[in-house]
């Protein structure tokens, strides 16, 4: 998990909003260098502030969750999330967030159903608030369950509201160009190719430029995401060497992704062996000896997170 922080005091959220207005000012200009450094203060900022206050227990419970993840301990893992839930709602706290980790856990362990219930929960409680950036987070992760199901209207119907939901946000928008990347696979999911191609091509100047910028874990993966979706569409082109291609920059962005230190958890190295996997299909398909390497590192990693070779399939 990433980015679990209680609401700042109020000295450091005016210091935490003059960076989010700055980060939003550099990244309208273009400002690809400065964003980063940007980006790298408010990081440091919420520290300063996790650090000042006493940690909450249901932060703690998080934290068990995280060490219990990473040693591949999924039964203390569900225990840490489901104390953690219990400890925000005994406080008398919307618990949208503990559901949507939980959704989180599930999904990484293929239980679909209970990541369906568990973030629907969080759904309803982030509408509860009216939150944008809550509404936003759960509607996309419950769309991709959706999508998963292959119930692509409703998959779209979520996307919609999460757009709604985010569009005056500016410090957003890598989260608006990932939904509407997931827009763009119900495209190709109900054979609307052209439409596919289109946004595809509309929303490359918005990622591009972030190409060399590490740090923004979240245009990175906006980046591995857009390469993601225009794999997928040459593949329904059935154009087997450009498909390898866009897979190769996939996985080149995963792979910056899963050296993010701020990014946590076993999640980061899951989509990367699912990038490296469907690399090694891509290349399978056009004969190349390749594919093995491919195939290889990709049941190593998830090996590695204590993950069956066949997760994701």
């Amino acid at each position: 998990m990433s980015e679990k922080s209680e609401e700042p005091s109020e000295d450091e959220e005016s210091e935490l909003a003059k960076l989010f207005k700055a980060f939003d000012e550099a990244s309208d200009e273009g400002d690809v260098e400065r964003s980063q450094q940007l980006s790298l203060q408010v990081w440091a900022a919420m520290a300063r502030e996790m650090e000042a206050q006493p940690e909450p227990l249901c932060l703690a419970e998080w934290r068990k969750a995280d060490e219990c993840e990473s040693a591949s301990d999924w039964d203390g893992a569900e225990a840490a999330f489901k104390r953690a839930i219990a400890a925000e709602e005994a406080e008398g706290k919307l618990s949208w967030q503990g559901q949507r980790y939980l959704a989180l856990f599930y999904s990484s362990l293929e239980r679909d159903e209970e990541a369906m219930r568990s973030i629907l929960k969080a759904a309803e409680l982030a509408r509860q608030a009216q939150v944008s950036l809550w509404i936003t987070g759960v509607q996309q992760q419950e769309a991709a369950l959706h999508l998963k199901r292959g119930d692509v209207e409703t998959a779209r119907s979520r996307l919609d509201e999460a757009l709604e939901a985010a569009s005056d946000e500016k410090h957003l928008k890598s989260v608006v160009v990932g939904l509407r990347l997931m827009k763009v696979e119900c495209n190709l999911a109900s054979g609307e190719l052209d439409t596919a191609a289109k946004e595809l091509d509309d929303l490359w100047p918005q990622v591009e430029p972030w190409r060399d910028a590490p740090m923004s874990a979240g245009f990175q993966n906006a980046l591995a995401e857009w390469w993601r979706a225009r794999a997928l569409y040459w593949e329904a082109r059935e154009q087997e060497e450009a498909a390898v291609e866009a897979w190769r920059q996939a996985v080149h962005y995963r792979r910056i992704i899963a050296q993010a230190p701020q990014l946590e958890g076993p999640y980061k190295f899951k989509r990367l062996a699912l990038a490296l996997r469907a690399l090694g299909r891509a290349l399978q398909r056009t004969g190349s000896p390749l594919a093995a390497h491919a195939f290889t590192e990709s049941r190593s990693l998830l090996r590695s997170i204590g993950l069956p070779e066949t997760a994701g399939e």
